[in-house]
């Protein structure tokens, strides 16, 4: 018998697959991108149908104990739907379906409360209510919401320059930098560079780096920016903590590109939180997260967790298709 993790966000797919009986991985790698609700229906069933193969278990799938598929997207009602009937419709029958967030809110804190802070491309928080149940606050997406993500961080960086070109000001350092990333000489190419391109969000979200780095050197523009995102950040963390009414101190772990240990993002919320005097732990995430979708698989099939396989799957490594 066999258990399954599949973790799919917006930059690749992440599967497992653990011999139940030997307590080891049988097989790890990575795949495309499979947010459901951007790749669409279509498309995450291939992706579905991609992983079983290269795993070799299309034709042993009555042989899965369970599988745990932790999918960007999902966590909207039509989308849940969609992604339920196709995880049966490629013959899974015992399964689990849960948020990419929402297994890494798993990977961290297992069944403990805590709060997921994430700010990648797109930003989010997720934690358990008192009724175990995943709550998330913010995760609307770069049209409607992400706020203090890497898009939002790049979007205003992208506005400025383009406010000082309306007004006829002298370029900053950070409008400067930001045409020699993007590789542009006029205000007027970001349009084509935005609405031209095939992921505005990705593309969008890729200067934020640039950003916190001038922000580290100083520079107005680019703190002003970074200081906004964190800002936002802050808050989507104390409605989780009202909302889930946790004790004091809170549990939080700080995850996504942007709010990398070293970023300063990271560094100016930890700043933040203590000038407010919001009482944060900070842990760190030791486990990927296909790995906690395995362990997810197991604890929901009544089987034990050993640790020899835990300490197995925290140095999984994968092998690449995506």
């Amino acid at each position: 018998m066999y258990f399954l993790g599949v973790e799919s966000g917006g930059t690749k797919t992440t599967a497992i697959l653990v011999d139940a009986q030997k307590g080891i991985p049988v097989r790890s790698m990575v795949f495309p991108p499979g947010n459901i609700a951007v790749i669409g229906k279509e498309k995450t069933s291939e992706l579905i149908d991609e992983i079983l193969s290269a795993l070799d278990v299309k034709s042993k799938l009555h042989k899965i104990a369970w599988s745990t598929f932790a999918l960007a997207g999902a966590g909207r009602e039509e989308e849940n739907r969609n992604a339920r009937e196709i995880i049966k419709a490629n013959g899974i029958e015992r399964f689990s379906l849960m948020t990419d967030a929402e297994i890494l809110n798993y990977a961290i804190f297992a069944d403990e409360p805590g709060i997921l802070l994430a700010s990648g491309t797109g930003s989010i928080c997720v934690f358990k209510d008192s009724e175990n149940k995943y709550r998330r606050k913010g995760g609307w997406g770069y049209l409607l919401g992400d706020e203090g993500s890497g898009f939002d961080i790049g979007k205003k960086a992208i506005q400025a320059a383009i406010a000082e070109a309306e007004s006829g000001k002298q370029s900053s350092e950070l409008t400067r930098n930001l045409f020699r990333f993007y590789k542009i000489d006029k205000p007027a190419e970001l349009i084509t560079l935005v609405y031209a391109t095939e992921n505005p969000q990705n593309k969008i979200a890729s200067c934020a780096k640039l950003v916190s780095e001038l922000a580290e050197a100083a520079e107005p523009n680019a703190v002003a920016i970074i200081d906004s995102a964190v800002d936002a950040l802050l808050l989507l963390a104390d409605k989780a903590i009202v909302e889930s009414g946790f004790p004091a101190p809170y549990k939080i772990a700080l995850a996504g590109s942007a709010l990398t240990e070293s970023s300063i993002v990271n560094k100016k919320f930890r700043e933040q939180a203590r000038r407010k005097g919001i009482p944060f732990e900070y842990l760190q995430q030791e486990i990927h997260a296909a790995a906690a979708a395995v362990l997810f698989s197991i604890r929901t099939s009544g089987q034990a967790v050993h640790n020899e396989l835990k300490d197995r799957l925290k140095q999984v490594t994968f092998e690449g298709r995506g």
